[in-house]
């Protein structure tokens, strides 16, 4: 009986043993992880301590960057990019991936299939078909193959790609894709990319919408104080580019100019004309040599907050060049609009012959029908309402907070089938203490044709939304 009662208490010493140090482990694990969390997709991961987060691609936090060098792009990091699925599936997927890769003598290779937060997932790595000539060492190969991989999967139409660069440990791998989670993620990728073109600079407050025909590379060239796009045609072939310098000591483009022609005897920056970047003063150059004149290519400098802003365009036709010129905005001259309160006027409801926010009663048949967002719907039709049309195209309205609701309850109305049974109307955007911002959609679903009148203006509404949106996100 003894002997049976000391095994037994050994057992359970070794089970509390274990216990503790899988606890341990666990607690030493999250000591060494921060978390990313992606408000566009709903996803987050967990990341080791010595890698930085940047995320600077684009207003749709895609791609996302963490790395431990941010500005070479040879050392550890984790990369997050999202897409369209245009393939039927994983396998698919694969086939064109090779297809392209095969002009490269490479092969991605499946290492294994996994679970990523319930969705199946292929974990791959490249593999060189042919020996690297360019890398002395050719053990450097194995390198390709065995630390860089990236896992991808689908969800709701959306491709994931989860890359892990030059990360060796597989420890630490399997820790970041088991860790990797979306919640409550239902919306489309094309709900989320109708301003596929809209960049956002979050670290220097600019944002513009680039012409159709150039890309952002996948793996975002540079960073927030140098953006890179490409010629969607040609591969590598830069299409415009924006440098930022920050403290220059540079007071004037001129001296600039100077700066830059001192550099060669034999290539110039010439000046072109004078123009204005989001009523900055700015000046525009081409670069020119005894035999020849680079007019396609033209650089245009300002100095904003004592920050050189040098955006590089190329193009043959001058509409080009003006496109990026008139679109280069930053956030607090336009942004700021939103809250300036001043801009929103008294609509008089009576001209309008209808109640702006629609029959209270609407959805009393629904099941589960909101009293609460009904009796205020009543309310506001007879109350103060003040609209705005922000970038010319994008309607904010602001009515009293009446019953004093907090952000977080305002903005779940909007998920509410009982609050809102039928599309369009006003939509909450944000509550204040005092008052409710509203806003319209940009239309009811339906794209207008590229030909049709209303074209432009919902191209400049999507766009004011879609910076709308980044902007509350972040604030």
């Amino acid at each position: 009986m003894f002997k049976k009662n000391k095994i037994l208490i050994i057992s359970i010493i070794a089970i509390i043993i274990l216990a503790s140090f899988l606890f341990y482990q666990k607690n030493k694990e999250n000591k060494l992880l921060n978390t990313y969390h992606n408000q566009t997709y709903n996803y987050s991961f967990k990341y080791p301590k010595y890698l930085e987060q940047k995320s600077h691609c684009s207003g749709n936090d895609n791609p996302v960057f963490v790395e431990e060098y941010p500005q070479d792009f040879y050392f550890d990091g984790i990369s997050i990019v999202t897409s369209p699925q245009n393939f039927s599936s994983l396998d698919q997927w694969l086939e064109k991936e090779n297809e392209y890769l095969q002009k490269f003598n490479k092969k991605r290779v499946v290492e294994k299939q996994i679970k990523t937060d319930g969705n199946k997932a292929l974990v791959t790595y490249l593999e060189s078909s042919y020996p690297n000539s360019e890398i002395s060492d050719q053990s450097q190969v194995v390198i390709e193959k065995g630390q860089s991989k990236k896992t991808v999967f689908i969800k709701n139409n959306v491709l994931f790609e989860i890359n892990t660069r030059f990360i060796s440990n597989p420890v630490v791998q399997d820790n970041i894709l088991r860790s990797f989670k979306i919640a409550n993620f239902t919306k489309k990728f094309s709900a989320i990319y109708s301003y596929d073109n809209l960049y956002i600079n979050d670290k220097y407050h600019y944002f513009f919408n680039y012409p159709d025909g150039i890309i952002m590379p996948e793996y975002c060239s540079g960073y927030p104080d140098f953006v890179y796009f490409e010629d969607i045609n040609t591969e590598g072939y830069g299409a415009m580019s924006i440098l930022v310098s920050e403290n220059t000591s540079f007071k004037t483009i001129k001296q600039w100019q100077e700066a830059e022609n001192a550099k060669s005897d034999m290539y110039y920056q010439k000046f072109e004309r004078n123009i204005l970047i989001d009523n900055y003063p700015a000046q525009v150059f081409y670069g020119y040599s005894k035999d020849e004149d680079f007019s396609y290519d033209k650089l245009t400098v300002f100095i904003k907050d004592n920050n050189l802003f040098i955006i590089y365009t190329r193009g043959d036709e001058l509409s080009m060049h003006q496109k990026i010129w008139d679109n280069f905005k930053f956030i607090e001259n336009n942004i700021g609009q939103i809250e300036n309160w001043s801009l929103y006027k008294e609509i008089n409801k009576q001209s309008l012959g209808y109640d702006i926010f629609g029959d209270p009663n609407e959805c009393a048949q629904v099941d589960g029908f909101n009293k609460e967002f009904a009796d205020f719907k009543k309310e506001a039709n007879f109350g103060s309402i003040k609209q705005f049309l922000y970038n010319g195209a994008f309607v904010l309205t602001i009515t009293p907070n009446y019953n004093n609701w907090s952000n977080e309850k305002f903005l779940a109305f909007g998920a509410d089938n009982g609050a809102f049974c039928s599309a369009g109307g006003l939509g909450p955007l944000h509550a204040y203490e005092d008052k409710l911002l509203w806003s319209n959609d940009c239309s009811t679903g339906m794209m207008p044709d590229e030909s049709a009148p209303g074209y432009k203006d919902f191209i400049k509404c999507t766009e004011a939304e879609q910076a709308i949106e980044t902007y509350f996100a972040k604030n």
